[in-house]
């Protein structure tokens, strides 16, 4: 069992590091690994804190095989909780830093109608991955529109202007 537990720790910390240097390498595993609760990170350190944990208790007790295999499994539970909690604050800032810095020029829908003058909502693509802003716009636009973040005015509130008027700059 020792050696159950020696592989995972060093599998785990082998394709933890890779998907944190390779970024995008492990993406298939889940559909969007911004929002995915079992994005590679989560995975990989889960299956990492079990390696370690059974290896340390195995080697350092006499507990019979099943406890520390209980044990351990726990504790990678309690690693996939933590590090979601720790991504989700991380995720903030980026997304923040994302908005501020690469939204203008983006594309995206607008999901509610936006009021000549008024506010809307509109999901924007910025570099690749999708976010809900608040959106004002001086012309009046639909479910649906097809539209360009012109300027940001603070932050989650976006300017936006329909695609057809920014392709013909």
């Amino acid at each position: 069992m020792f050696y159950l537990f020696l592989g995972a720790s060093i599998a785990g910390t082998i394709l933890l590091i890779l998907s944190l240097i390779f970024e995008k390498l492990f993406h298939w595993l889940c559909k969007n690994p911004r929002t995915c609760f079992f994005c590679p990170t989560v995975i990989f350190t889960a299956l990492m804190v079990f390696g370690y944990s059974g290896g340390a208790i195995s080697f350092a007790t006499e507990k019979p095989d099943s406890t520390v295999l209980f044990i351990s499994l726990g504790l990678a539970f309690l690693s996939t909780v933590i590090t979601n909690m720790v991504l989700k604050v991380f995720r903030k800032i980026e997304d923040e830093t994302l908005i501020e810095t690469e939204a203008i020029g983006s594309h995206g829908t607008v999901t509610v109608d936006i009021p000549a003058g008024g506010y809307g909502e509109a999901e924007v693509n910025i570099n690749g991955s999708v976010f809900s802003l608040t959106a004002s716009s001086n012309d009046h636009m639909n479910i649906g529109d097809i539209i360009v973040v012109e300027a940001i005015t603070s932050p989650g509130l976006v300017k936006v202007i329909p695609s057809e008027i920014y392709d013909k700059h």
